[in-house]
């Protein structure tokens, strides 16, 4: 699972409609069970503006893609997060709350 999960590294993330949201820049690991929990994507001219979004759910496409079920206003409006990512419980309390009830 480890390996499969840094192979999604530069992979374009879409919407269920096929919808373009970005690309992976990072794969982040669960705190508590060191598993994939979430991938960073960057947005903004100079790719300054850093959101995680679940991986609960998510799923590849037959292209390669890496397919989740929210849109990119949500993603785009996701908690920003400083790089490297510091997965913390009241990081990922808030990504909780605000991904709760945001599916595309």
């Amino acid at each position: 699972m480890r390996d499969e999960m840094i192979e999604l590294t530069g992979h374009e993330v879409i919407d269920e409609t096929g919808g373009k949201i970005g690309k992976v820049a990072d794969v982040i690991y669960a705190t508590d069970t060191a598993e994939p929990a979430y991938v960073r994507v960057d947005f903004g001219l100079l790719k300054s503006h850093h959101v995680l979004v679940p991986l609960e759910d998510a799923y590849r496409s037959d292209h390669g893609a890496l397919v989740v079920p929210y849109d990119k206003d949500t993603v785009k409006h996701a908690p920003k997060v400083p790089t490297p990512v510091a997965l913390t419980r009241p990081l990922e309390e808030e990504l909780g709350t605000y991904y709760a009830g945001t599916r595309a």
